[in-house]
């Protein structure tokens, strides 16, 4: 589950779980 402000970036694995404070 990806935060609502990174969802978009999350779902695609552009964001690593580090990034998601």
């Amino acid at each position: 589950i990806c935060p609502a402000e990174v969802v978009d970036r999350c779902n695609l694995g552009l964001i690593p779980s580090s990034e998601l404070s």
